[in-house]
Protein backbone atom coordinates (compact mmCIF):
# COMPACT_ATOMS: atom_id res chain seq x y z
CA UNK A 1 0.00 0.00 0.00
CA UNK A 2 1.92 3.81 -1.01
CA UNK A 3 2.32 5.64 1.76
CA UNK A 4 0.11 8.99 1.90
CA UNK A 5 2.07 12.00 -0.03
CA UNK A 6 1.02 14.91 2.42
CA UNK A 7 0.33 16.09 5.72
CA UNK A 8 -2.38 18.73 5.94
CA UNK A 9 -2.06 21.64 8.68
CA UNK A 10 -5.35 23.83 8.93
CA UNK A 11 -4.62 27.20 10.53
CA UNK A 12 -8.03 28.14 11.56
CA UNK A 13 -8.51 32.35 12.25
CA UNK A 14 -12.28 32.49 12.09
CA UNK A 15 -15.24 30.27 12.87
CA UNK A 16 -14.98 26.51 13.98
CA UNK A 17 -15.23 24.28 11.55
CA UNK A 18 -14.69 20.33 10.91
CA UNK A 19 -12.71 18.36 9.04
CA UNK A 20 -14.52 15.29 7.61
CA UNK A 21 -13.15 11.99 6.39
CA UNK A 22 -14.75 8.35 5.73
CA UNK A 23 -14.42 7.92 9.62
CA UNK A 24 -13.77 10.87 11.39
CA UNK A 25 -15.11 14.25 12.32
CA UNK A 26 -12.65 16.97 13.70
CA UNK A 27 -13.46 20.04 14.57
CA UNK A 28 -11.07 23.01 14.61
CA UNK A 29 -11.66 25.41 16.79
CA UNK A 30 -11.02 29.56 15.98
CA UNK A 31 -7.57 30.93 16.75
CA UNK A 32 -6.31 26.76 16.56
CA UNK A 33 -4.03 24.41 14.21
CA UNK A 34 -4.51 21.27 13.48
CA UNK A 35 -2.50 18.46 11.50
CA UNK A 36 -3.35 15.58 10.46
CA UNK A 37 -1.73 12.66 8.85
CA UNK A 38 -4.58 10.05 6.83
CA UNK A 39 -4.56 7.13 4.49
CA UNK A 40 -7.77 8.62 3.50
CA UNK A 41 -8.14 11.55 1.17
CA UNK A 42 -9.52 13.84 0.26
CA UNK A 43 -11.29 15.35 3.46
CA UNK A 44 -14.42 17.35 3.68
CA UNK A 45 -14.37 20.79 5.06
CA UNK A 46 -18.03 22.18 6.78
CA UNK A 47 -18.37 25.25 8.20
CA UNK A 48 -20.53 25.98 11.22
CA UNK A 49 -21.07 29.51 10.77
CA UNK A 50 -19.94 32.42 7.82
CA UNK A 51 -16.98 33.67 9.02
CA UNK A 52 -14.36 31.36 7.18
CA UNK A 53 -10.76 32.22 7.68
CA UNK A 54 -8.01 29.46 7.57
CA UNK A 55 -4.58 28.92 6.10
CA UNK A 56 -4.22 25.07 4.74
CA UNK A 57 -0.88 23.91 3.91
CA UNK A 58 0.06 20.41 2.46
CA UNK A 59 3.81 19.54 3.09
CA UNK A 60 4.61 17.02 1.05
CA UNK A 61 5.77 13.69 3.35
CA UNK A 62 9.32 14.29 1.30
CA UNK A 63 9.98 17.49 2.33
CA UNK A 64 9.24 17.28 5.87
CA UNK A 65 11.78 13.47 5.92
CA UNK A 66 14.31 15.87 4.53
CA UNK A 67 13.98 18.88 7.29
CA UNK A 68 13.66 16.53 10.21
CA UNK A 69 15.95 14.65 12.04
CA UNK A 70 16.73 11.32 12.06
CA UNK A 71 15.86 11.39 15.57
CA UNK A 72 14.24 13.34 18.36
CA UNK A 73 12.90 12.47 21.52
CA UNK A 74 10.29 15.37 21.06
CA UNK A 75 8.52 14.63 17.62
CA UNK A 76 5.10 15.13 16.93
CA UNK A 77 3.50 11.49 16.25
CA UNK A 78 2.76 12.48 12.77
CA UNK A 79 6.64 13.76 12.12
CA UNK A 80 7.39 10.50 14.17
CA UNK A 81 5.37 8.36 11.58
CA UNK A 82 6.47 10.08 8.60
CA UNK A 83 10.74 9.99 10.23
CA UNK A 84 10.06 6.32 10.68
CA UNK A 85 7.97 5.51 7.38
CA UNK A 86 4.98 4.35 8.83
CA UNK A 87 1.47 3.98 7.25
CA UNK A 88 -1.05 5.84 9.82
CA UNK A 89 -3.79 3.15 10.81
CA UNK A 90 -6.58 5.46 10.12
CA UNK A 91 -5.55 9.16 11.32
CA UNK A 92 -3.01 10.97 13.47
CA UNK A 93 -2.99 14.10 14.30
CA UNK A 94 -4.29 17.00 16.79
CA UNK A 95 -5.86 20.28 17.40
CA UNK A 96 -4.26 23.07 19.63
CA UNK A 97 -4.55 27.02 20.14
CA UNK A 98 -2.02 28.20 18.18
CA UNK A 99 0.52 31.12 19.11
CA UNK A 100 1.62 34.36 18.29
CA UNK A 101 4.66 33.36 15.80
CA UNK A 102 1.93 31.25 13.93
CA UNK A 103 -0.45 33.85 13.49
CA UNK A 104 2.21 36.57 12.12
CA UNK A 105 2.86 33.38 9.70
CA UNK A 106 -0.80 33.18 8.67
CA UNK A 107 -1.22 36.94 8.36
CA UNK A 108 1.87 37.61 5.63
CA UNK A 109 0.69 34.47 4.02
CA UNK A 110 -2.04 36.82 2.47
CA UNK A 111 0.33 39.65 1.49
CA UNK A 112 4.02 38.41 1.03
CA UNK A 113 6.15 41.34 1.61
CA UNK A 114 8.48 39.85 -1.54
CA UNK A 115 8.77 40.49 -5.26
CA UNK A 116 6.89 37.23 -7.45
CA UNK A 117 10.03 36.06 -8.02
CA UNK A 118 10.88 35.70 -5.02
CA UNK A 119 7.95 34.11 -3.83
CA UNK A 120 8.72 30.34 -4.42
CA UNK A 121 11.95 30.25 -2.18
CA UNK A 122 9.82 32.48 0.67
CA UNK A 123 6.98 30.00 0.46
CA UNK A 124 9.61 27.46 1.08
CA UNK A 125 10.89 29.37 4.06
CA UNK A 126 7.70 29.52 5.37
CA UNK A 127 6.68 25.94 5.09
CA UNK A 128 10.18 25.46 7.42
CA UNK A 129 9.27 27.55 9.64
CA UNK A 130 5.54 26.20 9.97
CA UNK A 131 7.35 22.28 10.23
CA UNK A 132 9.26 23.89 13.21
CA UNK A 133 6.22 24.98 14.58
CA UNK A 134 4.31 21.94 14.43
CA UNK A 135 6.08 18.95 14.32
CA UNK A 136 7.73 19.13 17.44
CA UNK A 137 6.38 19.22 21.12
CA UNK A 138 7.65 20.58 24.48
CA UNK A 139 6.67 18.99 27.70
CA UNK A 140 6.43 20.08 31.34
CA UNK A 141 4.22 22.86 32.91
CA UNK A 142 4.87 26.68 31.27
CA UNK A 143 6.44 28.75 33.69
CA UNK A 144 4.88 31.57 35.03
CA UNK A 145 7.25 34.12 33.28
CA UNK A 146 7.18 32.08 29.94
CA UNK A 147 3.75 32.42 29.98
CA UNK A 148 3.60 36.04 30.39
CA UNK A 149 6.02 36.76 27.79
CA UNK A 150 3.87 34.87 25.38
CA UNK A 151 0.90 36.35 26.62
CA UNK A 152 2.16 39.85 26.03
CA UNK A 153 3.94 38.86 22.82
CA UNK A 154 0.00 37.53 21.83
CA UNK A 155 -1.22 40.73 22.70
CA UNK A 156 1.09 42.65 20.75
CA UNK A 157 0.40 40.78 17.67
CA UNK A 158 -3.55 40.46 17.45
CA UNK A 159 -2.66 44.60 18.13
CA UNK A 160 -0.54 44.77 15.03
CA UNK A 161 -3.27 42.52 13.28
CA UNK A 162 -6.39 44.49 13.89
CA UNK A 163 -4.35 48.03 13.40
CA UNK A 164 -3.30 46.28 9.78
CA UNK A 165 -7.02 45.38 8.98
CA UNK A 166 -8.56 49.33 10.25
CA UNK A 167 -5.24 51.05 8.71
CA UNK A 168 -7.64 53.89 7.39
CA UNK A 169 -9.45 54.35 10.66
CA UNK A 170 -7.54 52.45 13.30
CA UNK A 171 -9.45 51.40 16.64
CA UNK A 172 -8.94 54.01 19.54
CA UNK A 173 -6.49 52.68 22.33
CA UNK A 174 -9.45 51.86 24.19
CA UNK A 175 -11.37 49.41 21.93
CA UNK A 176 -8.05 47.96 21.58
CA UNK A 177 -6.96 46.91 24.88
CA UNK A 178 -10.76 45.75 25.28
CA UNK A 179 -9.82 43.82 22.33
CA UNK A 180 -6.89 42.09 23.70
CA UNK A 181 -7.76 41.60 27.30
CA UNK A 182 -5.79 44.07 28.96
CA UNK A 183 -5.57 47.86 30.51
CA UNK A 184 -5.18 50.69 27.84
CA UNK A 185 -2.39 52.05 30.22
CA UNK A 186 -0.57 48.15 30.01
CA UNK A 187 -1.05 48.02 26.34
CA UNK A 188 0.31 51.12 25.92
CA UNK A 189 3.43 50.23 27.53
CA UNK A 190 3.93 46.30 26.57
CA UNK A 191 3.39 47.61 23.09
CA UNK A 192 6.37 49.87 23.07
CA UNK A 193 8.61 47.72 24.93
CA UNK A 194 8.25 45.11 22.24
CA UNK A 195 7.86 46.58 19.05
CA UNK A 196 10.16 49.97 19.94
CA UNK A 197 7.69 51.91 18.48
CA UNK A 198 4.30 53.97 20.13
CA UNK A 199 0.77 53.18 18.66
CA UNK A 200 0.34 55.91 16.69
CA UNK A 201 4.04 55.53 15.55
CA UNK A 202 3.63 52.32 14.32
CA UNK A 203 -0.10 52.65 12.58
CA UNK A 204 2.03 55.85 11.02
CA UNK A 205 4.67 53.33 10.06
CA UNK A 206 1.91 50.52 8.48
CA UNK A 207 0.46 53.90 6.63
CA UNK A 208 3.82 54.22 4.79
CA UNK A 209 4.38 50.90 4.29
CA UNK A 210 0.83 50.19 2.74
CA UNK A 211 0.79 53.80 0.82
CA UNK A 212 4.72 52.67 -0.83
CA UNK A 213 3.18 48.92 -1.55
CA UNK A 214 -0.09 51.02 -3.73
CA UNK A 215 2.50 53.27 -5.42
CA UNK A 216 5.23 50.60 -6.09
CA UNK A 217 2.37 48.34 -7.85
CA UNK A 218 0.76 51.18 -9.26
CA UNK A 219 -2.60 50.67 -7.81
CA UNK A 220 -3.32 54.37 -6.73
CA UNK A 221 -1.95 58.01 -7.35
CA UNK A 222 -0.48 59.93 -4.83
CA UNK A 223 -3.38 61.56 -3.78
CA UNK A 224 -5.64 58.05 -4.01
CA UNK A 225 -2.80 56.32 -1.99
CA UNK A 226 -3.02 59.52 1.03
CA UNK A 227 -6.87 58.90 1.37
CA UNK A 228 -6.84 54.99 1.23
CA UNK A 229 -4.19 54.81 3.86
CA UNK A 230 -6.14 57.11 6.44
CA UNK A 231 -4.51 60.46 5.44
CA UNK A 232 -7.08 63.49 5.00
CA UNK A 233 -4.69 65.73 3.84
CA UNK A 234 -2.19 64.94 0.47
CA UNK A 235 0.33 67.53 2.18
CA UNK A 236 0.54 65.54 5.72
CA UNK A 237 0.96 62.45 3.86
CA UNK A 238 3.67 63.68 1.14
CA UNK A 239 5.81 65.22 4.55
CA UNK A 240 5.25 61.98 6.52
CA UNK A 241 6.16 59.78 3.18
CA UNK A 242 9.03 62.21 2.45
CA UNK A 243 10.48 61.97 6.22
CA UNK A 244 10.39 57.92 6.39
CA UNK A 245 11.38 57.06 2.89
CA UNK A 246 13.10 60.09 1.48
CA UNK A 247 11.51 60.11 -1.07
CA UNK A 248 8.49 62.27 -2.22
CA UNK A 249 5.97 59.72 -2.95
CA UNK A 250 5.26 61.43 -6.33
CA UNK A 251 8.93 60.20 -7.08
CA UNK A 252 8.55 57.03 -5.87
CA UNK A 253 9.39 54.25 -8.57
CA UNK A 254 7.29 51.43 -9.33
CA UNK A 255 8.20 47.97 -9.83
CA UNK A 256 10.29 46.58 -12.46
CA UNK A 257 6.86 44.09 -12.95
CA UNK A 258 4.81 47.42 -13.20
CA UNK A 259 6.85 49.20 -15.73
CA UNK A 260 6.55 46.73 -18.25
Amino acid sequence: EPLPCFVDVWINLGDQFSIKTSNLSYPVEKNAYAVLYANVHPFEVQFQKSNHNFIHFQLGKKFISNSLPNASGNLHPVAAAIVANAIPEGTLGDSKPFHASMRELATTLHNPPVIAAARALWFRAKALELSADVFFQTSGKELFCSRQKRVTADRVTRTKQLLKERISDPPTLQDLASKVGCSPYYLSRTFSKEVGLTIPQYIREIRIERAAELLRTGQCNVTEAAFEVGYNSPSHFSHAFCQKLGVCPAMYPKSSDEKD
